[in-house]
C-alpha cells in the first residue's frame, strides 16, 4: 500500500487500513467471503497519454476474470480532499473505471462516520448478486497493474 506508515487501523484478520471506515468495509468484505486487495496499485493515463499511478482503496475479484474497485470517500467535508477526489474520479473515468461498470463509491455521512448497516447491505446483497451475474454472463475486466506491484491479497480461505 501507498505510504504504509499511515496504516494505523487494524482489522480482526490483520489488515491495516488508513481509516476506521476502511477497516469496517474490509471486515464486511472478508465476512462475506470476498478476497480483497487493499490499495492495489493501478496504472492509468491522463488526457495527454502520460502514465499515472493510482491506488484503489479496494479491488475485489468477483471471478477470476472480473474485478471491481471500491473507493471510500471519508473526508468529503474537507474542500481540498474533495477536490483531489474529484480529480482522481475524473482520471478513473477517462480510463474506463466508473459506476456502475467496475467501481463502487462509498462515503462517510456528513459530519463523519460510516453507515455500517448500509455497507453490510451493499456487500451482502449488491456485491454477492453482482458476482453471480458476472460469473453467469462470463464478463471480463481486470485493472491494469505493473509487474512490480507488491499488493497483498487477503483471502477468506
Amino acid at each position: 500500500p501507498f505510504m504504509r506508515e499511515k496504516l494505523v487501523n487494524s482489522t480482526y484478520f490483520g489488515l491495516k487500513t488508513r481509516s476506521k471506515s476502511e477497516a469496517i468495509i474490509a471486515e464486511s468484505l472478508y465476512r462475506a467471503g470476498f478476497s480483497v486487495y487493499y490499495e492495489k496499485k493501478i496504472i492509468l493515463y491522463d488526457e495527454f497519454g502520460n502514465e499515472k499511478t493510482a491506488y484503489l482503496d479496494f479491488v475485489v475479484p468477483l471471478t477470476p476474470f472480473y474485478e471491481i474497485g471500491l473507493e471510500h470517500n471519508g473526508l468529503l467535508d474537507d474542500d481540498a480532499y474533495f477536490q483531489r477526489n474529484m480529480e482522481k474520479l475524473r482520471l478513473y473515468h477517462m480510463n474506463g473505471i466508473y459506476q456502475p461498470k467496475n467501481l463502487i463509491l462509498t462515503a462517510d455521512k456528513p459530519g463523519g462516520g460510516l453507515d455500517n448497516e448500509y455497507i453490510e447491505c451493499l456487500v451482502q446483497n449488491y456485491l454477492t448478486g453482482l458476482a453471480q451475474m458476472v460469473s453467469e454472463a462470463g464478463l471480463m475486466h481486470k485493472f491494469r497493474t505493473d509487474c512490480e506491484t507488491t499488493n497483498k491479497k487477503f483471502n477468506k480461505w
